[in-house]
């Protein structure tokens, strides 16, 4: 995932979306592929201006510079571990 500001990035064609809850509790706004229902992205209620990005769907990635890594304790226990540092969950960004 990337977070990236609302107006420096531009999805085309329709994205569904429904809203959820985070794991603190506050609502995020979740956006999928009209055509197929893949998740893209998601925008989190503490921060309206930024949406994150599922990095697996877009077309060129060799931009992306991951900082962390979250949800590792979702992870597969025989995947790779890497040097970034882990959060079992989302970490508190507000």
């Amino acid at each position: 995932m990337t977070a990236v500001t609302l107006t420096s990035f531009q999805i085309n064609g329709e994205q569904p979306f429904y809203t959820t809850y985070s794991d603190l509790g506050r609502y995020v706004y979740r956006k999928v592929c009209g055509d197929c229902g893949l998740p893209i992205t998601f925008i989190a209620e503490f921060a309206p201006n930024l949406f994150v990005l599922k990095g697996g769907v877009l077309d060129a990635s060799a931009w992306l510079n991951p900082e962390f890594e979250c949800y590792t304790d979702n992870g597969l226990f025989r995947a790779p571990i890497s040097d970034l540092q882990q959060f079992p969950k989302m970490p508190n960004m507000s």
